[in-house]
């Protein structure tokens, strides 16, 4: 996450949304924004998360928040789903752990959770391991206990570039400084036929994140 002192915005790093996008623009054209800080009650600046959800954040800094701007990005869930499993099957994670044709640049990671993770995708189909597979929420970092959104801008990763402009705009960068620099693209192909039969079981895994995904994209954050 991200805090910015001096211009009163704190940004919610929802994993898989292109925060890493994000971030790193936002810190190469302002250095006065310092990441996975805030300022507590007291006004002292103290470490928390990198992916801390904005209901703690808001714990945290107490009457601090209260000036302060929250602001996350949001992913389809049904993208999302797909993403995950390819990035396990045959992308990064799998390349990394050894069980694919690694690229120039990957690391090498051996963990035992990683190479569980890769081999259970690649035991099955995207449907079943869809059914199957432990998702956590995103929409856990910018609700609260009673399910209330508690940041006040929502972006989407389907319009990443033109939500940050929206967005960020707002606190006086110009459209050239948040040109963003893409990075960590997905491991398929997004132009597939979406279907019916996988949205349906995303739908009943993810319902809380289904629902708020389509209210943002209808215009509601």
């Amino acid at each position: 996450m991200l805090y910015s002192d001096e211009r009163k915005f704190v940004f919610v790093a929802v994993p898989k949304t292109g925060t890493t996008a994000i971030q790193n623009r936002l810190q190469e054209i302002d250095p006065t924004i310092v990441r996975n800080h805030v300022r507590n009650a007291a006004g002292d600046l103290v470490k928390v998360a990198t992916h801390e959800t904005a209901y703690k954040l808001r714990e945290i800094m107490g009457d601090q928040a209260s000036d302060v701007t929250f602001i996350a990005f949001l992913r389809d869930p049904r993208d999302v789903v797909v993403s995950k499993y390819y990035y396990y099957r045959s992308g990064r994670a799998a390349r990394e752990a050894g069980l694919a044709k690694r690229k120039t640049g990957d690391s090498v990671r051996t963990d035992p959770g990683t190479v569980a993770r890769v081999l259970f995708a690649q035991s099955m189909p995207l449907g079943l391991w869809a059914r199957i597979y432990p998702f956590a929420s995103s929409a856990k970092f910018v609700t609260g206990p009673d399910g209330s959104t508690v940041v006040d801008c929502i972006g989407t990763n389907e319009n990443l570039q033109t939500d940050v402009l929206r967005i960020f705009g707002r606190f006086g960068y110009t459209d050239d400084q948040l040109q963003l620099g893409i990075k960590n693209r997905s491991d398929y192909d997004r132009a597939h036929a979406r279907d019916p039969k996988l949205e349906a079981v995303v739908a009943k895994r993810l319902p809380q994140d289904m629902a708020l995904y389509d209210r943002v994209a209808d215009g509601g954050l």
